[in-house]
């Protein structure tokens, strides 16, 4: 999270005093949740958005409402955080595991090896503010009437060819921890434009949804199934409203820094990552290519002595396949009747020598984030000083 103030105080202690917390307080009453939902989906162009407890969640409402379930497949990226692994085994489905590109994104080579008869979904992962190759993505998922849920957990603000991120699938699925962008501390929302698909997410976060008098009518035709309890607080809804209207600004100001340490670097002829779309940038962080791993440890150490953040994908927690690839191959569900593999005949390989790409990729980036903070001087100082550090 970037940015808060006396915006967010003040709804957050309008909203405790009022009394009322709870989401739903009968047909028709506007709520701090039905007006951050109705804004967000404004703002990601689409008809409908669900806010719920977390990014997770909001993947698994959107796996449940396409109906993916035991012994399906669903391909995903071999750079996301584990949790886009785990939303899919939590419908019971199975992640395929593609490689990524040197654009740090899914590998759209990759689809056409790994789509079989049992494939239901692709979900491409905009990671670090960069978006996936979307029209290819697209392309493909019409061809084979496979579902795209976009996972924009942590690119919210972005956008590709000029649509937001998380626009140009069936789904948009947002997270709002912490460290995302915007925050409420902890929640996530699912956007969708089908109104089928609307009504079926909906009763995925609350399985009461049907029989609650706020949404009643929306299911006099019957509930789609039995859902789950993901529902957000209304003290977490006001926070996320004023939240949002500071995205623009937020996204604007790590634009243009990011711009200015990318200059900087191409002056003095360093590398980085570049994005499918780089007019629609989050401007999150910046990823330097270097030789090897190696190279990667010694520039990070030498950069954080000097106050720099540097973050080699190594070091970060549950992020690059090998580090949590291995969950699904020893198939550590908390009981053997959730174990999604069970339901298939399928042998699932998820050993590193299918990721040799990928390894090479990540292993020779070095993640620096963009310090929000700073003036434009200040970042042209810092980029000095990376390049200073770095040749």
């Amino acid at each position: 999270m970037y940015e808060w103030g006396k915006e967010e105080e003040q709804a957050i202690v309008e909203t405790l005093r009022s009394g009322r917390l709870f989401r739903y307080q009968g047909p028709g009453v506007e709520t701090q949740s039905s007006r951050f939902e109705k804004s967000l989906a404004e703002k990601m162009e689409h008809n409908h958005a669900i806010a719920v407890t977390s990014g997770t969640d909001a993947l698994v409402a959107a796996l449940s409402a396409c109906g993916i379930g035991p012994g399906d497949e669903v391909i995903i990226p071999a750079f996301t955080f584990f949790a886009t692994a785990a939303a899919v085994t939590r419908v019971q489905a199975i992640p395929v595991i593609a490689n990524i590109d040197e654009f740090l994104s899914l590998d759209v080579e990759e689809l056409d090896r790994l789509c079989g008869p049992r494939t239901k979904a692709v979900i491409p992962v905009h990671m670090d503010g960069l978006a996936c190759d979307m029209g290819r993505i697209m392309d493909f998922a019409r061809k084979k009437n496979l579902y795209v849920i976009e996972d924009v957990a942590q690119s919210i603000g972005g956008s590709f060819k000029g649509k937001p991120l998380g626009s140009l699938g069936d789904f948009g699925c947002y997270s709002f921890n912490v460290d995302k962008i915007i925050s409420c501390g902890e929640g996530g929302a699912v956007c969708t434009s089908s109104e089928e698909l609307y009504l079926k997410s909906l009763c995925a976060h609350d399985a009461c949804a049907p029989f609650g008098w706020s949404l009643k009518e929306k299911f006099s035709n019957g509930a789609p199934f039995i859902g789950e309890s993901m529902r957000i607080s209304e003290l977490s809804a006001a926070m996320l409203g004023e939240q949002l209207k500071r995205l623009d600004k937020i996204i604007e100001k790590l634009r243009t820094r990011k711009k200015i340490v990318q200059k900087i670097l191409q002056e003095h002829g360093l590398n980085y990552r570049q994005a499918h779309c780089p007019e629609g940038d989050c401007g999150t962080s910046l990823h330097l290519v270097l030789d090897d791993p190696m190279q990667v440890l010694f520039c990070a150490k030498k950069l954080i002595s000097v106050g720099i953040k540097a973050i080699p994908i190594q070091a970060r927690p549950a992020h690059a396949v090998w580090q949590w690839s291995h969950m699904l191959q020893e198939r550590r569900f908390r009981h053997p009747g959730l174990d999604p593999f069970r339901h298939s005949e399928e042998i699932y390989d998820y050993s590193k020598a299918n990721f040799l790409k990928s390894y090479d990729i990540l292993l020779s980036t070095l993640k620096l984030p963009i310090e929000y903070n700073l003036s434009e001087d200040e970042t042209r100082d810092w980029a000095l000083k990376v390049v200073e550090n770095i040749k």
